[in-house]
């Protein structure tokens, strides 16, 4: 199965990429854990079932075409099922902030097979979240911040609430701006 997700980051995709491509970027993936050389697990919620693979990965990156590839294979815990995955991340500019394309070409077999629809509905939600740490990292500031918006045909501003995909989405249009 293939899912691809697309999402912006309000910063430069230099050190975008530095952040993905350090031990910090691993970090933020939600779920993921990496306590040795090469071995870990990613744990995914899916409905009322957790899945919790176990096994092998190798992380490669390219600074110049600004990617990270992650071949990664595991064992469901309990043996109900195997994974296998392809992970690229493209960092690519954006005027002043950058965007990250995150393919993955992935495979499930046994029982965690049957839930392959809800694994890949949980994967944009792991790339929202992952999106959100990458802001925090990368310095923004832990509280909630506001941005103003001119709405068509009216003369006011309105201040909306800063939630992450909101204020993302507002950047990436151009229609907002930091207050200051």
């Amino acid at each position: 199965m293939r899912i691809r997700a697309d999402f912006g980051v309000g910063h430069p995709a230099a050190d975008v990429w530095a952040l993905l491509a350090g031990p910090e970027g691993a970090a933020c993936v939600p779920g993921l854990d990496l306590p040795g050389s090469g071995s870990g697990s990613l744990a995914i919620d899916v409905e009322a079932r957790n899945l919790v693979f176990e096994g092998e990965a190798a992380v490669a990156s390219d600074e110049r075409a600004r990617t990270v590839t992650v071949e990664a294979r595991g064992v469901e815990r309990g043996g109900r099922g195997k994974a296998r995955a392809t992970l690229l991340l493209r960092v690519d500019e954006d005027g002043m902030f950058s965007t990250v394309a995150v393919e993955a070409d992935l495979h499930l077999s046994g029982e965690s097979a049957a839930e392959s629809r809800l694994v890949a509905e949980e994967a944009y939600r792991l790339a929202d979240r992952l999106a959100g740490c990458l802001e925090e990292r990368l310095g923004r500031a832990a509280s909630a911040s506001t941005v103003a918006v001119t709405l068509p045909k009216e003369t006011t501003d309105r201040t909306v609430r800063d939630d992450g995909w909101l204020h993302r989405l507002l950047r990436r249009l151009g229609a907002g701006r930091e207050k200051g």
